[in-house]
């Protein structure tokens, strides 16, 4: 477990009034043998039938982490790529001390479905090319992070075919103008993406601040989006 542990972002705040808060909930964690029951574990999924359930409580497969708003610190330990056979759900949303910058594990992660970790401080140069390796990833959830001021590059959401929900809000991303902007997101690329959140989103120049304004002829490619929101998100036209 991270709790207790500084990272990166912590030791920003040395020498500052900032006193690392402990987890909101820690129940049975370290001190239970059983981590099938400690908070936020879960080795079960709620829509199985109750022989599939039985099975899984007796493989003690962990399935599941939801964590979201408990306080997290620390950094993201590379070994929950040893659970990538069966975890189906990474739930870390808003940790905001909590990061991230190595992301080899998520090479192991055949069976992630719903990964979420908006309002932390994970950190890549844009969209790392690792996220590609999510082959049966249907939600992603990266808005308000350090996955920002970089690239937003269609190579790193190739193979997702089954993505449908993509939430990258309140970030900043750098502006190619030797390719097409936003073209990760055609149907054509990921044809069940449904829903598409690039709202309070900033384009600037690699080695630039200042924002990039583009025209919005992207949206004649996402054919099967029923729902995008940029408010806030600079488009000419």
């Amino acid at each position: 477990a991270t709790n207790g542990m500084t990272n990166t972002k912590t030791d920003q705040l040395i020498g500052t009034t900032f006193v690392p808060p402990q987890w909101n909930n820690t129940d049975e964690w370290i001190e239970n043998e059983d981590y099938c029951s400690w908070y936020g574990i879960t080795c079960f999924l709620d829509v199985a039938t109750d022989a599939d359930r039985l099975i899984q409580i007796n493989d003690q497969e962990i399935i599941e982490i939801q964590l979201s708003e408990n306080i997290l610190y620390g950094t993201w330990p590379n070994e929950v790529g040893l659970l990538g056979e069966k975890l189906v759900t990474i739930d870390l949303y808003d940790n905001f001390y909590h990061t991230a910058e190595d992301y080899g594990w998520l090479e192991d992660m055949k069976a992630l479905k719903y990964f979420y970790f908006g309002s932390t401080s994970w950190d890549a140069e844009g969209i790392p090319s690792e996220l590609n390796s999510l082959i049966a990833l249907e939600q992603f959830d990266c808005s308000y992070t350090y996955w920002s001021e970089g690239p937003i590059s269609k190579d790193s959401f190739s193979d997702l075919i089954f993505l449908e929900y993509v939430d990258m809000g309140d970030n900043i991303y750098h502006y190619d103008e030797n390719r097409p902007n936003l073209e990760a997101f055609s149907s054509d690329w990921l044809p069940n993406l449904i829903r598409l959140y690039l709202d309070n989103v900033r384009f600037v120049e690699d080695g630039s601040r200042e924002d990039v304004v583009f025209g919005m002829d992207f949206l004649s490619s996402m054919t099967n989006v029923i729902e995008a929101w940029f408010d806030f998100t600079k488009f000419s036209g």
